[in-house]
């Protein structure tokens, strides 16, 4: 289908149960009661924002210094210290082992800090990748055209 789609970054695939991608969520019938989500740019701001709006328990990882780091610097801090004000909790400068995320029966347990700090175990029911989109240039007729990708 043409369009975007999530990005997959290197790390656990999601599987659309506990490892789900924005697509995943906004197909879902329930509401997970806590998320981790991975990637503090546009989606996953916006979903860290709705989920905590309809009463899930959110906490957003970053691994750069800032959230929306492609926005002006006063508009990250801004938006930090509503999400922290509202109770969404924000990690920057975050770092976990992809390969370390536990896929449980009840959600996903991954550890995290910050580069060469001190680590947590967080426990979620889901974890939604939201590093991205990608471009979904397949069967959209580019072959017939000159158009170089």
């Amino acid at each position: 289908m043409p369009g975007a789609g999530s990005s997959r970054p290197p790390g656990p695939a999601p599987d659309g149960v506990r490892i789900v991608t924005s697509d995943d969520l906004l197909k879902a019938d329930t509401l997970p009661k806590s998320v981790v989500v991975v990637g503090g740019g546009a989606v996953g701001v916006e979903f860290a924002s709705m989920f905590h709006d309809l009463g899930t328990t959110v906490t957003l990882l970053e691994y750069l210094p800032a959230i929306v780091p492609l926005e002006d610097r006063e508009v990250s801090q801004a938006l930090e210290r509503s999400f922290t004000r509202r109770g969404i909790r924000v990690i920057t400068k975050a770092r976990f082992d992809t390969a370390k995320v536990d896929v449980e029966k009840d959600g996903i347990c991954v550890v995290v800090g910050p580069e060469g700090g001190a680590t947590e175990e967080l426990r979620a029911e889901q974890m939604l990748v939201a590093t991205g989109r990608a471009a979904n240039l397949e069967e959209i007729g580019l072959e017939s055209t000159r158009v170089v990708v």
